[in-house]
C-alpha cells in the first residue's frame, strides 16, 4: 500500500507538480519492516537504489502523460543492488532528502512484489547479490482514485 508524507501533501496540493518535487531525486529499496509513516527516517542504509544511466545530471526524471506521470521513454533507468537480500519497500525521494524524520521532505513509500506476486513495485526479481543490476523499463504514477 502507497503512503505518501506530509511534505508531499502540502507540496502536491499547493504549487508544486510531481516533477518538481522528484526531478532529480531517487528510489530507495529496503529490507526489513517500512516505518509506519513517510515522515519517520529511514531505518537503514538502503539496500538498493535506482537512478538513472548515462545522463549528464544525475537522479530520476518524470514526465506528464494525460493523467499519469511516468519515466521518460529514452532514458534509463537501473535499479543497483549495494548489499545482498530481499528488498520488500521503496521510498520515492527528491535529490536533497537526507532520509532523517521529517515532515517537509515529499516522499512516497510503498511495497515492492515480483511479476507472481505484483504489488505497488513490482520487480522481475526481489532477492539481490551485492552488485546487481536490473533495468527498469517503466514508472506509472497517478493520484487515487484511479478510474473515477
Amino acid at each position: 500500500m502507497l503512503i505518501v508524507s506530509s511534505g508531499y501533501k502540502r507540496s502536491i496540493l499547493g504549487t508544486k507538480s510531481f516533477a518538481d518535487l522528484f526531478d532529480g531525486g531517487e528510489i530507495r529499496l529496503f529490507s526489513g519492516p517500512r516505518p509506519a509513516s513517510s515522515d519517520m527516517g529511514e531505518p537503514a542504509a538502503p539496500m538498493a537504489r535506482i537512478n538513472t544511466v548515462g545522463l549528464a545530471s544525475p537522479g530520476l526524471r518524470f514526465v506528464l502523460a494525460d493523467t499519469y506521470v511516468v519515466k521518460p521513454l529514452n532514458e534509463v533507468w537501473n535499479l543497483f543492488a549495494n548489499k545482498p537480500g530481499q528488498v520488500l519497500w521503496w521510498r520515492l525521494v527528491g535529490p536533497v532528502d537526507d532520509g532523517l524524520d521529517s515532515i517537509t521532505a515529499a516522499r512516497i513509500d510503498g511495497d515492492v512484489g515480483s511479476t507472481a506476486s505484483p504489488s505497488d513495485l513490482t520487480l522481475t526479481k526481489t532477492t539481490f547479490n551485492a552488485g546487481d543490476i536490473l533495468q527498469i523499463d517503466s514508472f506509472l504514477y497517478t493520484l487515487p482514485p484511479v478510474g473515477i
